[in-house]
């Protein structure tokens, strides 16, 4: 185990965390206001997709900033299409397009952020790989390699001999 990040870097953690709470709150709320069961499920996958970039994993990252990306899109693109005809409902979705930006934008941006979620996924316990071979314990694997690679790893890549 290599030693904490900084505080700065900590810091960080705790302004994504906050993020990622007021997201659900908001995203809670739409959800019982529409009462639509599959919502259920959409929210409890960005769950667990907060859970794994919170982790260090850089699939998670950038799945979520990918899919923030497009609910961006979405959303001003909704805004400019309906704003003749419904300017309210365009500048709410304006608005909205504002708020989703913020967690990709920091996720991209802020380098203590980065540092923390490097620390976190090169030091976190080992796992078995996410497949069944890994399920039964049949294909160990080194932290930070495969499937759920970190941002950055920690160790150099492995020399290969030039004849």
């Amino acid at each position: 185990m290599t030693e904490m990040p900084d505080a700065a870097a900590l810091r960080a953690k705790k302004i994504l965390f906050g993020l990622f709470v007021g997201w659900m709150v908001i995203d809670a709320f739409l959800v019982a206001l529409s009462a639509e069961i599959p919502r259920v499920g959409r929210l409890l996958l960005t769950l667990l997709l907060m859970y794994y970039v919170l982790q260090g994993r850089l699939w998670a990252r950038n799945l979520m900033i990918g899919l923030f990306g497009l609910g961006v899109i979405w959303c001003v693109g909704f805004g400019i299409w309906n704003f003749q005809e419904m300017p309210t409902v365009a500048i709410v979705m304006f608005a909205f397009a504002a708020l989703i930006s913020v967690i990709p934008t920091y996720l991209i941006l802020s380098k203590d952020l980065r540092r923390y979620l490097d620390w976190k996924c090169n030091n976190a316990p080992l796992k078995p790989a996410i497949s069944p071979a890994g399920w039964l314990g049949l294909s160990p694997r080194s932290p930070g390699r495969g499937i759920d690679d970190c941002a950055t790893d920690t160790q150099p890549p492995p020399k290969i001999p030039i004849p």
